[in-house]
């Protein structure tokens, strides 16, 4: 049962990834510390993805969501 889930994970993650081709964020830098008086530098960063890797992830998913059961029989 808990192989179900991965997939219904790797489903998820898979559309998410296929839907939006980046992730964004921000962070910060303390760049001058001089008592009362601070500078921060704030940076940007973008991690991309090919939109072919969200589309291997949910296919992946499927299958595993699809063809995993509970009962295995031997043909």
């Amino acid at each position: 049962m808990k192989i179900r889930w991965f997939g219904a994970a790797l489903i998820i993650v898979g559309a998410l990834m296929f839907g939006s081709g980046s992730f964004d964020f921000t962070t910060k830098k303390e760049v001058l510390d001089l008592g009362s008086v601070k500078v921060e530098q704030e940076k940007d960063h973008t991690f991309t993805w090919s939109p072919v890797l969200g589309i291997v992830l949910f296919l992946g998913g499927v299958g595993i969501f699809l063809f995993s059961s509970k009962k295995r029989s031997a043909f």
